[in-house]
């Protein structure tokens, strides 16, 4: 396919579309969400809970316009304000018995932090596809997290939730530690979650579309999503491919594939796989995948239940032979009504190096999620 012809073309017709009629509905709506857990981290020499927001889907504003300009043609816009004090994935814990708390770790995940999420413009056309310009999502976003979750807000598809958080070589004293965070030995093999690009979404052809962007960084994405219903299964998949070289002196692409199957019951299973190739020969590339299992069911009259459980696995993301990372995550979601949700989970951490023994990290997470 040809991008810059399908986004001629698209434009051009959604222009003639335009002309021939107004617009004849829109609507404006105002929306968000507050999420907010305790969170207990224990790295094997130093343990606090601490307050956070829990930025697998973190607390935010939004504003969503949609309009018809004519039954061909359709105009969407978003914009996002993302607002999260204390951070999960970038918090840790520092201090131990011995030294007390180090004030620059009490609230350590980025306090007060305002920034744009979403901010963008599309023009959709029934047979032409979508066109797309502002902030959103690369073609290759979600390539790595799109299997089915019942328990989205405490097991995040892909992630081990804590990169942030100091190695503790195993025979070391209690306060030193080894330079070294959970997050290096792990990867996204996917999008940044989010740029300033011009894409091109196809429409659907048996439940499959084709997705195109480029970025300002100079990447150009790739991704196809699929989704379809047979009998009592429900499949989706994602597949997505990001050429970095343009962007990144080392990176030269990466790739990633997700999805999985769910089924009336409410059970579910899927997964992802994921590659980096590096542009220096004979470089340590990272690899990895994870599975994960699920069910969903009414237990009670308040709202859905969700239950998952995830293990992840990635080798050399950190470019060294022999590294690899490893997260077991279990946790509930609880549908309480009102558009109130509760979870709680647990995750267990284990990195492997050669020569060096790491302490396992774990992290014992409650809280509640808010939609509004």
């Amino acid at each position: 396919m040809n991008i810059k012809t399908a986004l001629k073309t698209t434009v051009a017709a959604t222009a003639l579309f335009a002309v021939a009629a107004p617009a004849v509905a829109a609507d404006l709506s105002f929306s968000g969400q507050v999420n907010k857990a305790f969170a207990y981290i224990d790295n094997g020499a130093a343990a606090r809970g601490q307050t956070v927001d829990n930025d697998i889907s973190g607390s935010k504003l939004f504003v969503k316009y949609s309009g018809n300009v004519n039954e061909a043609v359709s105009v969407k816009g978003r914009f996002e304000l993302l607002w999260r004090d204390n951070r999960l994935g970038s918090t840790g814990v520092v201090n131990s018995a011995a030294t007390g708390e180090a004030g620059s770790d009490v609230d350590g995940g980025d306090d007060n932090v305002g920034a744009i999420g979403e901010q963008w413009l599309a023009l959709e056309h029934k047979q032409l596809g979508t066109f797309q310009i502002g902030k959103l999502e690369e073609a290759s976003d979600r390539a790595w997290t799109s299997a089915p979750n019942p328990a989205s807000s405490i097991v995040d598809a892909g992630s081990n939730l804590i990169d942030s958080v100091d190695l503790h070589v195993s025979s070391a004293v209690d306060n030193t530690f080894s330079g070294s965070t959970t997050g290096e030995f792990f990867n996204d093999f996917e999008g940044s979650g989010g740029a300033n690009l011009i894409g091109y979404v196809t429409p659907s052809l048996g439940g499959a579309k084709l997705l195109v962007t480029y970025a300002n960084d100079n990447d150009v994405d790739f991704g196809l999503s699929y989704g379809g219903k047979f009998g009592g299964f429900a499949v989706n998949a994602y597949a997505g491919y990001k050429n970095s070289s343009g962007a990144s002196s080392t990176i030269d692409n990466q790739w990633g594939l997700s999805g999985g199957v769910s089924h009336d019951s409410g059970f579910s299973i899927g997964g992802g796989y994921g590659q980096q190739n590096l542009k220096a020969s004979g470089s340590n590339e990272a690899d990895g995948y994870y599975v994960l299992v699920g069910y969903e069911a009414n237990l009670i009259s308040a709202g859905a239940t969700g239950i998952a459980f995830q293990y992840l696995s990635v080798d050399e993301a950190t470019g060294t032979k022999g590294d690899e990372g490893k997260a077991y995550s279990f946790g509930v979601e609880q549908g309480m009504g009102a558009g109130l949700s509760a979870y709680a989970g647990y995750t267990l951490v284990q990195v492997d190096r050669t020569s060096t023994n790491f302490d396992d990290v774990s992290l014992l997470m409650a809280g509640m999620k808010l939609t509004f």
